[in-house]
């Protein structure tokens, strides 16, 4: 996840990377993000001009015996003062060393609502038509519901539950808090309930780029270490 005051947790990376939410659109009208993690997952972010966002990624994850990828493009756009909304479609490819390969598409989608200035609430449905995986379609993609809620409780403090419900798994819970020690340095912590895993990460926020340094933490798995790349111009009339 990217910690961020301005989101409602990580339900809020969606399609809508130029929203109010992501600070693409308020005051920052373009800019790149580039999120690195263990597992080779490397989506771009590339923002347009202010209101809207353009948005390509690109996933890997896996290994040689057997990995999935992903491509996805996206449009965002600022629906008024109180709603940014965005869609997303995908590619995706899986190998299976030994059985072949196979390739679906699917769609995702996203709004963000601001209530208030301290207060977002986000959803976000993946795949709600259900891709069907290769040519004989025997197998389906699962569908995910998420919904989330952010809440800044001063400048400094920002706190964010969400709700995540895939197909044919029980309900996963996201919480977290992230705490601003100063203009330029922010911290956060979290959990996920359906496995018991800690996250937590640290960052530095320094004229119009940012780096986070994040690590999750998964009984099984072990921890795997992220870190995220973001660079936003200015508007030409703040300058």
């Amino acid at each position: 996840m990217l910690f961020d005051g301005r989101t409602a947790g990580p339900v809020i990376a969606t399609q809508d990377g130029g929203s109010q939410a992501n600070g693409g659109g308020s005051g920052q009208p373009y800019g790149l993000r580039i999120h690195l993690t263990a597992n080779q997952t490397a989506p771009v972010t590339v923002y347009t001009r202010a209101g809207t966002s353009k948005r390509i990624q690109m996933n890997y994850f896996g290994f040689a015996a057997y990995n999935e990828s992903k491509l996805g493009i996206a449009y965002g756009k600022k629906l008024g003062n109180i709603v940014d909304a965005g869609i997303q479609f995908d590619y995706n490819f899986f190998h299976i060393s030994g059985y072949g390969n196979a390739n679906a598409i699917n769609a995702e989608a996203g709004i963000i609502l601001h209530p208030s200035e301290k207060i977002n609430i986000g959803l976000h449905i993946y795949n709600p038509f259900g891709g069907e995986i290769g040519k004989n379609k025997s197998e389906r993609m699962a569908s995910v519901f998420r919904i989330g809620i952010g809440y800044e409780a001063s400048q400094q403090v920002c706190i964010h539950v969400e709700i995540i419900k895939e197909e044919n798994i029980p309900v996963n819970v996201n919480a977290g808090l992230q705490y601003a020690f100063a203009k330029q340095f922010f911290a956060g912590i979290g959990i996920e309930t359906s496995s018991g895993s800690p996250y937590g990460g640290a960052g530095l926020h320094w004229k119009n780029f940012r780096i986070d340094v994040e690590v999750d933490y998964h009984l099984q798995l072990g921890f795997t270490p992220a870190v995220v790349f973001l660079f936003q111009g200015k508007n030409k009339k703040q300058e």
